[in-house]
């Protein structure tokens, strides 16, 4: 019956069309050789069933083969056993997994458009893993490919990122991802004579976008309703992200 179907059919939520997980897998399978069939996919509640599925599914898997023939043009060869990382640096130590690594180079991608969340720990991967073996990092996006060269890696650039964890463990601090993100974007476009903005405001409109998010509603009970923006993101801020990100993003643009 119609009934007993739609209580055995999981319901599909749209957005998992984009899901991180979902587009990870099914990029994965691509680039093996191998496929992840709209059959799968609609009984596992993944995708849309039905001819719009069918259509959807064909655009969509198109467009990751796209992607992944931009991944192929890399050339960073096969994927190399996951590193450990241990390395004494300044007065921190830093342990961990090093699991982007390829034959020539590492390579980190995701098939979306460029986000804070990708920038930002696409250079902490690069500062970590050069100071154990140098490499070239490239950063693939729907939108965009950035590249740190293997001799580009400050001194000094791990050790204060490291100091900024350690302050941050003393005392309750935010370091907003996205609003150096869209910082470090403003500041690019208005070099080149794309925008007049000032980069501290482009920063702050991110900011409000985030906390209009319902899923940072750890953020307002953090600091109280009563605290302006400004006073989570003061202006301050701007030396920070000049200091920790702007040469990362000028050199993966050609400066």
């Amino acid at each position: 019956s119609i009934e007993a179907d739609t209580e055995e059919r999981e319901a599909f939520a749209i957005n998992q069309l984009h899901d991180f997980n979902l587009n990870r897998e099914w990029l994965e399978a691509l680039l093996n050789g191998q496929e992840l069939p709209a059959e799968m996919l609609c009984a596992q509640g993944r995708w849309l069933p039905g001819v719009t599925g069918e259509l959807a599914y064909g655009e969509y898997r198109e467009q990751l083969m796209a992607f992944c023939d931009n991944i192929r043009m890399l050339a960073v060869g096969d994927k190399i056993t996951p590193t450990l990382l241990d390395i004494k640096i300044g007065r921190f130590r830093l342990t961990g997994r090093l699991a982007q690594g390829f034959a020539r180079g590492n390579l980190l991608y995701r098939y979306a458009n460029l986000k804070g969340s990708d920038f930002v720990p696409a250079w902490l991967y690069h500062l970590a893993s050069n100071n154990q073996t140098a490499n070239s990092t490239h950063l693939l996006s729907a939108d965009c490919l950035l590249t740190f060269d293997q001799a580009f890696c400050p001194e000094n650039a791990l050790i204060e990122w490291l100091e900024l964890y350690s302050e941050g463990k003393q005392r309750p601090d935010a370091f907003f991802t996205e609003a150096a993100f869209a910082y470090l974007l403003q500041t690019h476009n208005n070099a080149i004579g794309n925008g007049r903005t000032p980069p501290y405001q482009a920063a702050l409109n991110a900011l409000r976008k985030v906390l209009d998010a319902p899923y940072e509603n750890e953020i307002s009970q953090l600091f109280g309703s009563g605290t302006t923006i400004e006073i989570l993101l003061p202006e301050t801020h701007s030396r920070l992200w000049d200091k920790l990100l702007l040469p990362a993003w000028e050199h993966a643009h050609g400066g």
